[in-house]
């Protein structure tokens, strides 16, 4: 079982799941990444992504803010908090954290 959790075999499994856009599996495995490798920043953005895609995305914004400070340095992480956060009505935060990404990664918008 350790093959099967190694980070690329995760991540390929992960891909997979997710391309069907099978959300709740794809939840649990990154649920699943996040147990053992809780610094690797995958199952928390692609972990959000998911619960988004389900109608939880109060839940989406909730685990990217509760995940490592090593997100923070990442421009899918402010791109998708500024999607959640226009969802869920707040159009000034939803301004900042997209201009983030943007500054961060000139090829996002």
């Amino acid at each position: 079982d350790g093959v099967r959790e190694c980070e690329p075999a995760m991540q390929m499994r992960l891909f997979i799941v997710m391309r069907a856009r099978q959300w709740r599996d794809a939840a649990a495995l990154c649920e699943r990444m996040r147990m053992v490798m809780p610094e690797n920043t995958t199952g928390f953005i692609h972990g959000a992504f998911c619960l988004h895609e389900m109608g939880r995305t109060a839940e989406a914004r909730a685990l990217l803010l509760a995940g490592p400070a090593e997100l923070k340095q990442e421009p899918t992480y402010h791109y998708n908090l500024g999607c959640y956060a226009a969802v869920l009505g707040d159009q000034e935060e939803a301004r900042r954290y997209l201009n983030a990404s943007f500054q961060m990664d000139k090829k996002i918008p």
